[in-house]
């Protein structure tokens, strides 16, 4: 292996600093649950890596009128376990709480699982569908992009070099708004997801669908809602023959948009029964 110079910057100023002048070189460690692994398995092709794990300016959680402000340096078990998030969010507390094991969400951060990128990735599905908006910093400048216009491709962020994520913003769920997180895994827990689907909705006495978003992971390549489904749902009574035809496009919308592959016969219909299964949850059909 070759040798490794390891940097801790004082401030997140420091750390900008350093990555406008040797940003090709280098790789951040946060949490490092990922980025460990491809060290241990000589895969990181870096001079320098730049410990931001003790800045607070990138730690927190707040509340500003109808949104949440999260550092990306908070951990899955600060996410899971904050009142803030747990009341204004919890559809977030109750993905973060699955992520891993207690080892992994003591050490892993939010913006880690955002920034990694992987398609399995537990919290990105909630944060979609909560509308989440990410601010990217350089020493030059700072920019604000929606999650789901953040990745290029699985494991592709456009975040640059030199740039660190300094924060994430979603929406809380509004009064009336009802939601779930589902993750389908191996095992009860220490899984990676197979698949999973986060929905808000808000339906009226006679079940009629008046908001609606849906993401799914491990599904569609990068993070995104499903509109599709989305629209057909909208303004609509759920009935069991709507809820099949739903299931039927969300099957049908993960095939247009990763091909067919040999997982495609069994996650095709699983998909659309968990979000069937879901549609009837919400609106206690």
């Amino acid at each position: 292996m070759e040798s490794i110079e390891y940097f801790r910057p004082s401030t997140l100023d420091e750390a900008l600093y350093f990555l406008k002048e040797n940003g090709d070189r280098s790789r951040i460690i946060a949490g490092g649950t990922d980025l460990m692994i491809s060290l241990r398995e000589e895969k990181l092709n870096c001079d320098f890596l730049v410990d931001i794990t003790h800045l607070d300016e990138l730690k927190g959680i707040s509340v500003k009128d109808a949104y949440i402000d999260i550092g990306p340096l908070t951990t899955h078990s600060e996410l899971s376990e904050s009142e803030i998030i747990k009341r204004d969010a919890p559809i977030l507390a109750k993905a973060a709480l699955s992520v891993g094991g207690v080892q992994i969400r003591n050490i892993g951060t939010v913006g880690g699982n955002i920034v990694n990128g992987s398609p399995a990735a537990d919290t990105l599905p909630p944060i979609v569908v909560l509308e989440g908006v990410l601010t990217v910093k350089s020493a030059t400048k700072t920019e604000e992009i929606g999650i789901e216009n953040f990745y290029e491709a699985p494991y592709k962020p456009i975040i640059k070099n030199d740039e660190i994520l300094t924060n994430i913003r979603i929406k809380k769920i509004e009064n009336g708004e009802r939601f779930l997180f589902e993750k389908l895994a191996r095992r009860v827990s220490l899984a990676i997801s197979r698949m999973s689907l986060a929905i808000v909705l808000k339906a009226n006495e006679e079940k009629m669908i008046e908001k609606i978003k849906i993401a799914c992971g491990s599904v569609t390549p990068t993070p995104v809602r499903i509109r599709s489904v989305e629209n057909l749902l909208m303004g609509k009574i759920i009935t069991e023959d709507l809820a099949d035809k739903a299931s039927i496009l969300l099957g049908e919308e993960m095939v247009k948009t990763t091909g067919i592959r040999w997982s495609t016969a069994y996650k095709k219909p699983v998909i659309g029964n968990m979000l069937k299964r879901a549609l009837f949850e919400l609106i206690g059909f």
